[in-house]
C-alpha cells in the first residue's frame, strides 16, 4: 500500500500529463488524419480503354478505279466506214437533227436537249473511256465557245457537206487526263455541240506499266459519227 506522500505525487504526475495533452490539442489542433493509401500502379503493358470518338464526320476520299473488260475498238483501218446499219439518235428540239453511232456504243438520252454516247476503246492500254456529249442550245443562232475551251481560235471543218466549228482542250488531275475536241453547228436558232472526250491514265501508275493508246485509231470514229449528222427540221 502506497504511503500518502507517494500517492499524492503519483496523482499529481498523472494530472500534469493530462494537462499537457490538453494544451497540445488546444494550441496545435487535432493531429492530421492519415492520407488514404495511393492506388496500386498498373503494369506498363496493361491496355487502357479509351472512349470512342464522337465525331463521325466522313473524310473525303478518292474514288478507286476498277479494271473492267473493254469491248473491241472501232477501227477504220484506213478503209471507208460503212454507217448504213448504225443506230441513230434523233432530237426534235428547235430545228431537228439526227446523228448515228456505232452499234457497240451505248446511248444515254437525257431529253430534251442533252445526250451521251459511250464509245468502245481498245483493251490493254491506258485509255479508260471515251464518249460523245450532245448539247442542244435553242434560241442560239451562233454557237458560243465552250466554257472550258483552251482559248485557241475556232477552225472550220467540213465533213460530208456539213460545216462545223472545231475547238479542243485538255485537263488533268488525280492521275487522269481528259482530252476533248468539240464540233458545233447551227441552223435557224438552234445550235448543236458535239464534244468527244477521252479519259486516260498515267501508264507508269500501273504495275507493270501498260502501253499508251493510239490517238489516231481511237479518234477515227469521231469523223465517221460526224459524217452521219444531218438537219431535217
Amino acid at each position: 500500500m502506497l504511503r500518502p506522500r507517494k500517492l499524492a505525487l503519483s496523482i499529481a504526475a498523472a494530472a500534469l500529463l493530462l494537462g499537457c495533452n490538453f494544451l497540445t490539442d488546444l494550441i496545435g489542433g487535432a493531429a492530421p488524419t492519415e492520407a488514404p493509401p495511393a492506388p496500386p500502379a498498373l503494369p506498363a503493358d496493361t491496355p487502357v480503354s479509351l472512349p470512342e470518338p464522337t465525331d463521325t464526320t466522313e473524310l473525303p476520299f478518292l474514288p478507286v478505279e476498277t479494271a473492267v473488260g473493254l469491248p473491241t475498238p472501232f477501227s477504220t483501218s484506213g478503209a471507208p466506214v460503212s454507217t448504213a446499219d448504225w443506230p441513230c439518235y434523233r432530237n426534235d428540239s428547235g430545228f431537228g437533227f439526227t446523228v448515228c453511232y456505232p452499234p457497240d456504243a451505248t446511248l444515254t438520252d437525257i431529253p430534251p436537249d442533252m445526250a451521251r454516247i459511250d464509245l468502245p476503246v481498245a483493251p490493254g492500254t491506258n485509255l479508260g473511256e471515251k464518249w460523245l456529249d450532245l448539247v442542244v442550245l435553242s434560241g442560239a443562232a451562233i454557237c458560243p465557245p465552250a466554257a472550258y475551251s483552251s482559248g485557241d481560235p475556232f477552225t472550220t471543218v467540213t465533213i460530208n457537206g456539213q460545216e462545223f466549228l472545231r475547238d479542243s482542250g485538255a485537263d488533268a488531275g488525280a492521275g487522269s487526263v481528259w482530252e476533248w475536241v468539240g464540233y458545233s453547228t447551227a441552223m435557224g436558232d438552234t445550235c448543236v455541240r458535239l464534244t468527244f472526250t477521252l479519259r486516260s491514265g498515267n501508264p507508269m501508275m500501273y504495275d507493270p506499266p501498260i502501253p499508251e493508246f493510239d490517238p489516231a485509231a481511237e479518234t477515227a470514229v469521231f469523223e465517221a459519227i460526224l459524217s452521219t449528222f444531218s438537219w431535217w427540221g
